[in-house]
């Protein structure tokens, strides 16, 4: 007998277990912070259908059955290692069909069911064996990843919980991108990367290998562009075509598909450094260009990777080039036999060409057309605790008068990095993979909720409830799957806030209009009128009052309009401690995208240019000592990030004694802040570890009010 659940699990606080080791995970994982039933274990993404059976079935040995010719045999070796992985790292041999071991069939199904469902699967789990069902290899990789979340250890006992799935995505594009033209990483990184891709059922890695730092893919027809004298950041560091290759088989086996990009005719000035060119309209270039399309297609086949990216956005000046030229780009892309992928908005040469979305959404995409969404989710303009709630509660493809082929979350760090890791530890990279993954393959969402992007619903919205259910099944994963990963989010709806405000201050930000901590009144009297704590409980690390492009907040709730201006915020909580003690916090007044340092930057012995406050306990919070203070706005900069944003920068530690602690915080506005917004929540950092490497501080407990 099994019980239906649709669009949640049943949550019981069950002994900690260990689950599927990840590629990026060569020992045996440690138990989760977050506990649930064997019989019902935490999946990301959600599948589709499932029917949770009433029992688990203890396994001690397996047996592998993989269906004939259906694979070819790098895909097959793969397959097979992979799951004798998963199996190894539980203590679980796989060996030959026997009555002793445990069958797992993968089988081939012709049923209609799959007929527009590639990508699809049907998985069951019995007491006496699992079956996949799916009629092309991708299914049945997906029905493993499932299967290793399905299976659980606990006092070095491995089990697998009983189920019946039906699963295939919502969306045939389920993607990230990295921007390696300005800042290069590493091969093993892109490969952790899709390691990680792959276990969460995404299918796209879209590489972008050009920009004007640098012209990062080797070219024999062309070898100037590679010339390190035309690179003005990591000179000389450039994927070979033989590593290009590595790369795309590599990606190919775990059922990734590589979508390469060579960004034209803007962003070259690596390029035209290198050919010592001004104008990208001239007939030369183009041919060059064009010899570069086609030298880029020649490294795998069409069936391997099918897309090739050319950019056509932020063309200016002496980068624009005419109709004609643009058109010869995209014709060399068919001639390839190639579907041609452009930026929206950018530069349009071809009516079948796909676009794929950026900026907000306010800039739609060409109407009757086909296009990948990446509005909204660029990692390197979001707070990792923002980019979380926006992920999880946006509605992907929003755009109706054309046709939505799913995601691609982009990560574009402009600014220089020293060390590649970076991408990882100045971003929110594993954990914007994890819930974007749910969110392009279950598409769960029946409404876009533009409200929660930037804060979490208040306490008592059925979303608030909605969304904590993810949260638990998000931690396990990142306890289970990151570990020792720069994973920068913590469980943030236990923290509970009111706030009062806004009040205008008329440029006096440093007034406090009688609010200081240990007041306990309900009503606040300024200039005549009355400002009330709000009835209105709010949970989140991070508060945000204005988001950079205006979209919804409770401060500011119409879309593309600031109506709050040059006003004070105050927010208050509790934190209960179990004894006395020194407790590292994440605090912060700004999250800084990393595009360009900004004005009012570092300034010495301030947590931002508006003059935030904040106070435990009644004793104010001293800021960091900045390693670079009063930074100057600079696009162009040499420099990198240091310590500007709370996730890579060392945790401020806060005395906190038994009992009762309050935490007061004042947030003003002031003309020239992007963002409005402040961060406070607790952390647990492992020493040793990157600064991102976090889990819940233990024995705290929040509330609006002392209980």
């Amino acid at each position: 007998m099994f019980r239906t659940i649709h669009g949640c699990l049943l949550w019981s606080v069950a002994g900690v277990f260990l689950s599927l080791a990840q590629p990026i995970l060569r020992s045996a994982p440690q138990p989760a912070a977050f506990s649930f039933s064997q019989e019902s274990p935490p999946m990301i993404p959600l599948p589709r259908s499932c029917s949770w059976g009433q029992a688990k079935t203890i396994v001690r040995m397996v047996s592998l059955e993989l269906p004939q010719n259906a694979m070819d045999a790098a895909m097959l070796s793969h397959f097979r290692q992979e799951a004798t992985l998963l199996f190894a790292l539980r203590g679980v041999k796989v060996v030959p069909p026997s009555q002793e071991a445990y069958p797992l069939r993968f089988m081939v199904s012709k049923d209609d069911w799959f007929e527009d469902r590639r990508e699809g699967y049907r998985l069951s789990a019995k007491a006496k064996g699992v079956t996949v069902e799916a009629a092309a290899a991708p299914g049945w990789w997906h029905g493993l990843q499932t299967l290793a979340q399905l299976t659980t250890r606990v006092n070095d006992v491995t089990c697998l919980a009983q189920a019946e799935i039906k699963d295939w995505p919502a969306f045939p594009i389920r993607g990230t991108m990295n921007d390696t033209g300005r800042n290069y990483m590493p091969l093993s990184m892109l490969k952790e990367i899709v390691d990680v891709l792959s276990r969460y059922k995404m299918n796209v890695y879209h590489w972008h290998l050009t920009d004007n730092h640098g012209w990062r893919l080797e070219s024999k027809i062309h070898p100037q562009v590679n010339d390190p004298a035309s690179f003005d950041r990591m000179p000389g560091k450039y994927y070979t075509q033989a590593e290009f290759r590595e790369f795309v088989e590599y990606c190919r086996v775990r059922h990734v598909t590589v979508i390469p990009e060579l960004d034209m005719p803007g962003h070259t000035a690596s390029f035209r450094r290198a050919l010592k060119v001004e104008k990208m309209d001239d007939p030369k270039v183009t041919k060059i260009l064009c010899d570069l399309i086609r030298e880029l297609a020649s490294l795998a086949p069409t069936e391997v990777m099918p897309y090739l990216h050319i950019g056509t956005d932020e063309a200016r000046g002496h980068e624009k080039v005419s109709a004609a030229t643009l058109a010869e780009y995209f014709a060399t892309v068919r001639e390839c036999q190639r579907r041609a992928i452009r930026w929206s908005p950018g530069m349009q040469g071809d009516s079948n060409a796909i676009q794929q979305t950026w900026t907000n959404r306010t800039r739609p995409p060409v109407k009757g057309g086909e296009y990948i969404d990446s509005q909204e989710n660029y990692l390197n303009h979001f707070d990792p605790f923002e980019m979380v709630s926006t992920l999880f509660f946006r509605k992907n493809c929003p755009h109706l008068h054309s046709k939505g082929l799913g995601g691609i979350l982009c990560s574009w760090p402009d600014m220089p990095m020293k060390d590649s890791r970076q991408h990882f530890s100045q971003t929110p990279h594993f954990p914007a993979l994890v819930v974007y993954s749910e969110a392009l393959w279950s598409d769960a969402r029946n409404k876009d909720w533009i409200e929660f992007y930037s804060n979490l619903p208040p306490l008592g919205h059925e979303q608030w409830a909605v969304f904590r259910e993810f949260e638990n099944r998000f931690l396990a994963h990142r306890d289970l799957y990151f570990q020792g990963k720069e994973f920068p989010y913590v469980k943030q709806t236990d923290l509970v806030w009111r706030t009062l405000g806004p009040i205008p201050h008329g440029g006096k930000t440093e007034s406090n209009f009688g609010i200081f901590p240990g007041d306990t009144r309900s009503i606040v009297e300024v200039d005549g009128k009355s400002y009330a704590w709000s009835e209105e409980i709010r949970s989140g690390a991070t508060m945000v009052f204005r988001h950079y492009t205006d979209q919804p907040t409770f401060a500011n709730p119409v879309w593309g309009k600031q109506q709050v201006v040059e006003s004070t915020y105050f927010a208050r909580t509790y934190i209960h401690s179990d004894r006395e003690q020194s407790v590292p916090f994440w605090i912060s007044a700004q999250w800084w995208e990393l595009s360009n340092f900004q004005v009012g930057m570092n300034q010495p012995g301030e947590w931002h240019f508006s003059h935030p406050v904040f106070w435990v306990n009644g004793e104010k919070i001293e800021a960091p000592n900045w390693a670079v203070p009063s930074r100057k706005p600079n696009y162009h900069s040499t420099e990198s990030f240091v310590d500007e944003n709370y996730h890579f920068r060392s945790p401020t530690m806060i005395p906190l004694r038994q009992g009762w602690n309050e935490v007061l915080i004042k947030s003003p506005h002031v003309k020239g802040m992007r963002r409005w917004m402040f961060t406070f929540v607790p952390v647990l950092h492992e020493p040793g570890k990157p600064l991102a490497v976090v889990r819940e501080f233990p024995g705290l407990r929040f509330a609006v009010k002392p209980e």
